[in-house]
């Protein structure tokens, strides 16, 4: 029959044993295994390369690829190299790195606290457990999300005025264009 006696679970009270094909199950196995391995996304370490001096627009590009990149499950490393003189004040770095941490404190988890290696200095966050993350106003809604300085407040709506009732008035007429009907007077002196 080539059945046989299988432990499933010996820390059980009392050991579970089941009769079955031990190539099968092992077979079955593997093959879960290999499944969910396949299923399960590798976090990618993302690159995002600054420099001391960036603009403030430039910064918001970074901040919103870092957020993608988050988002997307990946850990991202910030870093800021320093080139020549700029070295001299590692203090533009902590300011740029403090600023993508509070940028992306809703999605993301500090790994690896911002520090100096070589010319560069280097902060690396990890995704929040997507339990955490809450959705926001993009996501709810169908419309792009807009800031919220942008929205205007709303109008009020235009109040229609009520007709007036008022008797029909009478246009003055030329009297060359109006027709006279001439009736002989009854009492009229021949």
């Amino acid at each position: 029959m080539g059945l046989d006696l299988i432990e499933v679970s010996p820390t059980a009270a009392p050991p579970v044993c089941r009769i079955m094909d031990y190539g099968k199950f092992k077979y079955e196995q593997a093959k879960r295994e290999k499944d969910a391995h396949r299923k399960s996304k590798q976090a990618e370490l993302a690159l995002i390369r600054v420099r001391p001096n960036i603009d403030e627009h430039d910064l918001g590009v970074k901040l919103r690829n870092a957020r993608k990149f988050l988002e997307d499950g990946d850990k991202v490393r910030v870093f800021v190299v320093f080139r020549s003189r700029e070295f001299t004040h590692p203090e533009f770095g902590h300011k740029l790195l403090r600023a993508f941490t509070e940028g992306l404190t809703d999605v993301a988890n500090i790994e690896k606290s911002p520090g100096m290696e070589g010319r560069q200095m280097t902060l690396v966050l990890s995704p929040k457990p997507k339990a955490v993350l809450k959705p926001t106003k993009a996501e709810t809604s169908d419309k792009p999300a807009r800031p919220e300085s942008l929205d205007k407040p709303a109008r009020p709506k235009p109040v229609k005025p009520e007709p007036v009732k008022s008797e029909p008035v009478e246009t003055p007429v030329n009297p060359a264009e109006t027709p006279v009907n001439v009736e002989p007077a009854e009492n009229a002196p021949d």
